[in-house]
């Protein structure tokens, strides 16, 4: 069985047909760890949302093998582009992941919620299940989002900023998480992280947009 693929090649992302990014070329494989760096405003965000789809590209193209791409993606967006004061509790949330994995009349059964649990354990939020979202720390909601994309065990997860104005003991616990997801599940990582040091140390690849010349 061929490995989930996904390849940017010659693509040019941008808005209202005005190009941000040109010429870029990317192939991230199952297991691969790629961290994308750089000053702000140089167009990380704008690669990461041609990357999972949410911006055609204006040229070039995105190819996706071995699977597709809506059913094997986790994303988690930037927090500032979030409402916090949404009306959930964090277990809600959460099984929203599930939802691409259950059909449209099937219910959420204990063996799901046993999942929900599990995940949140793994972030270290499982006792803040019944939590309201409008409750928590910037770190909680955080992970909460991570727990969410990562529950359905997505072949690759994308990630903006996800530690950006977080307590250290959040990042250091999502910095972790990120770094095992590879050899124990291989999931690809794709980080977008004002942390330059941590993706110099972890990444396999690293897309510099310094180097670029933004």
């Amino acid at each position: 069985m061929n490995k989930f693929t996904v390849e940017i090649a010659e693509a040019a992302f941008g808005y209202n047909a005005i190009p941000v990014i040109k010429g870029i070329n990317l192939i991230i494989s199952e297991g691969d760890f790629v961290g994308i760096i750089g000053p702000n405003g140089c167009g990380k965000s704008t690669l990461l949302k041609g990357l999972i789809g949410l911006l055609k590209p204006l040229a070039g193209e995105v190819r996706v093998s071995g699977g597709d791409l809506r059913t094997n993606l986790g994303y988690v967006p930037q927090r500032s582009s979030l409402d916090i004061r949404f009306p959930a509790l964090v277990k809600d949330v959460v099984v929203m992941g599930l939802y691409r994995k259950l059909t449209f009349f099937e219910r959420i059964s204990k063996a799901d919620w046993d999942i929900v649990h599990a995940a949140l354990g793994e972030l270290g939020i499982e006792h803040l299940a019944n939590q309201r979202v409008s409750e928590l720390s910037g770190g909680q909601f955080q992970r909460m989002l991570i727990a969410r994309a990562l529950i359905s065990r997505p072949k690759i997860i994308c990630l903006d900023e996800p530690t950006s104005n977080i307590d250290q003991e959040s990042e250091t616990r999502i910095f972790e998480l990120l770094s095992s997801l590879g050899p124990k599940y291989q999931t690809a990582v794709v980080l977008v992280s004002h942390n330059s040091n941590y993706v110099r140390e972890k990444a396999d690849r690293i897309v510099d947009f310094e180097v670029l010349k933004c």
